[in-house]
């Protein structure tokens, strides 16, 4: 029988995360400081924090349909309760293929307030045991199959399940980081490569976010939007010091 080979696996992968919106009486919008603080403390400690699937934004997450033999098997009524639990076991942290998707940009990074967060691929699957699995999402116009073979293996029928979402995510172009429990998935150093700024972040998230990152020797760019495209400025530099007289 033929196999599926997955050959190409990309060199990096990306995480857009949302800083909150906290609004000031000037009806400025800032970031939430706990949030930033979060979002820096997983790259400052190297980790990245998988919740469980009920915590994702799709309502239609997980969702399968079973074939009929799956469905006329004795052992069936107890097959669906013991994937779900499977499920709700794994930890998932979501990846995208690019850091320019504007869609991305403006749905996962607070309207172009959050920042987008570069991956080495290799030095992450490094920094990871062998419980952890990165895989690429599937994108179909029905749910999940179940077949005979799906009911044998429970673990990996719940994995399967999570490995495929409808069509209309496709721009998403998503990878999933699958861990065995829900919390921290502990890499180790060298795994981020680089931390991309909103758009639209306010100066002040700007400059203490870019303060802690350049202090830990990541490099920091901005970005801007140019008609349809995300685009990247030089990378950031520390600031120069001030001469005292």
């Amino acid at each position: 029988m033929a196999e599926i080979e997955t050959s190409a696996k990309p060199a990096t992968l990306y995480r857009y995360r949302p800083l909150g919106i906290r609004r000031l009486p000037s009806r400025k919008s800032r970031a939430e400081p706990a949030i930033i603080d979060r979002e820096l403390d997983a790259i400052e400690q190297h980790y990245v924090f998988c919740p469980t699937y009920p915590e994702m934004n799709d309502p239609m997450e997980c969702l399968y349909a079973s074939m009929q033999r799956v469905q006329e098997k004795s052992d069936y009524q107890d097959f669906v309760p013991d994937v779900r639990d499977k499920k709700l076991g794994i930890g998932i942290a979501s990846f995208c293929e690019a850091w320019d998707n504007e869609v991305m940009w403006a749905h996962y990074a607070g309207g172009f307030r959050g920042i987008c967060v570069a991956y080495s691929v290799s030095k992450l699957m490094d920094g990871l045991d062998d419980r952890h699995s990165l895989v690429r999402i599937v994108y179909g116009d029905s749910p999940f199959n179940m077949n005979l073979a799906g009911r044998r293996d429970r673990s990996g029928c719940a994995r399967a399940i999570l490995s495929a979402k409808n069509l209309m995510w496709t721009y998403e172009r998503e990878w999933r980081l699958f861990a065995p429990f829900r919390g921290r998935a502990q890499h180790g150093p060298g795994v981020v490569k680089r931390v991309y700024l909103g758009a639209r972040m306010d100066p002040a998230d700007r400059r203490i976010i870019t303060g802690r990152l350049l202090s830990i020797g990541l490099e920091v760019r901005r970005t801007r939007v140019d008609g349809d495209m995300v685009e990247r400025l030089p990378p950031s530099k520390p600031p120069k010091p001030r001469c005292c007289r």
